[in-house]
């Protein structure tokens, strides 16, 4: 298998780590709790989204409570992902000891200049170098189930140990490094290389302005790869033509390519562009299901039972060219049975998209998604 990879994937390589597929907030939140209050020398939190609503203060609480026992605890957040959230929200995190930085806030003076569309988001989350996460959860309420008060949004993330955390750990120095004036001593992030496992695992980032392709180039040269199988789960799917294309060539080739896509949605004009594109798949054989009841937020795709990623990609243009994103990709049987069974799972609350109901949508819906569509950069 290893010699079918990637060149990205073969520098990115690690071995020797122990996974863990987390299935929404019921079972991401108490995970991330138990190693924030483990933790003994630091905690790096990253988060496109953090709300001051009862999962943030949660977490806060226990933030606070570290820093207090005198972990190092550093938080970014984005500032426009994070705009609902007020400033003393995390004025209160500084007063407790805890280091915090706005990512990419406007600024009327500013010593490097900064696309104001270049967002980090990315959910990240690590613990004494030991225990990282990522995935496509914030630290909000959407993901907590409906009986726990929350929004029931359907998501997916992963609890890594072992040597591939470390790169979770540089790409949150890189963007702390935008987010603020503190120095972090680097040499004080212990980092724990022991393998914990026998996952092999590739995180892969776009940090770097010559990076910011690098997901969707590993993303289709797995998809080029496939010979029987390929599953994916996109929150906001709007790719560029030339992966519309391959997924279709890879369909009429005889590869079972099936989507699962939001039918609810939190971006409702999105769903409507992303149905613009439904007629052209399906003629090609590809099928297409739409997650029913809940919002539909994970990132995760396998192909052929053996190559897996989880992460904070959205195949659209702002994951494309404008996000700081990254994912984990996994070489794994068991990471990606975990993943498919998932997916097999979610099929049951999903309603499969056929023809007839491409066209039997009213024209105005049709009309919309067209220009809809057509304004897919912006979106």
């Amino acid at each position: 298998m290893i010699g079918t990879l990637s060149e990205i994937e073969r520098q990115k390589l690690t071995p020797g780590n122990r996974v863990t597929v987390l299935r929404d907030g019921d079972e991401y939140f108490p995970a991330i709790c138990k190693s924030i209050q483990d933790a003994k020398h630091y905690i790096l939190i990253e988060q496109f989204i953090y709300r001051n609503d009862r999962t943030g203060a949660e977490v806060g609480s226990l933030l606070a409570q570290k820093a207090l026992e005198g972990v190092k605890v550093y938080v970014i957040a984005d500032w426009v992902g994070s705009f609902d959230t007020p400033d003393e929200f995390f004025r209160e995190f500084e007063k407790h000891g805890i280091e915090f930085g706005w990512f990419n806030p406007i600024s009327m003076v500013r010593r490097k200049f900064r696309p104001f569309n270049l967002r980090t988001h990315r959910k990240i989350v690590v613990c004494d170098g030991s225990v990282g996460y990522l995935g496509g959860m914030n630290i909000a309420d959407d993901y907590r189930s409906v009986s726990d008060g929350g929004r029931g949004w359907r998501d997916t993330s992963v609890r890594i140990e072992g040597p591939a955390v470390k790169v979770l750990v540089d790409c949150f120095v890189q963007a702390w490094a935008r987010s603020s004036h503190v120095r972090i001593p680097y040499h004080s992030l212990r980092q724990n290389k022991i393998p914990r496992g026998d996952a092999n695992c590739a995180i892969i980032d776009n940090t770097l302005r010559n990076s910011r392709r690098t997901i969707r180039r590993v993303y289709a040269e797995a998809i080029k790869r496939a010979e029987t199988e390929i599953l994916i789960t996109n929150a906001y799917f709007l790719p560029d033509r030339k992966f519309l294309s391959l997924l279709r060539k890879k369909s009429r080739a005889g590869v079972k390519v099936r989507l699962l896509l939001p039918g609810v949605s939190d971006v409702r004009f999105f769903t409507a562009a992303t149905r613009h594109l439904y007629r052209e798949l399906l003629d090609d054989g590809v099928e297409i299901y739409e997650f029913q009841n809940r919002v539909m937020h994970a990132k995760t795709c396998v192909v052929d039972e053996i190559w897996s990623t989880v992460g904070s990609f959205n195949l659209d243009q702002r994951s494309i060219r404008g996000n700081l994103e990254i994912n984990a990709v996994f070489f794994s049987a068991i990471v990606a049975k975990t993943l498919r069974d998932q997916f097999e799972d979610d099929l049951k609350t999903s309603k499969r998209i056929l023809v007839e109901d491409i066209e039997n949508r009213p024209w105005t819906e049709k009309l919309a998604g067209w220009f809809l569509y057509r304004l897919r950069a912006l979106l």
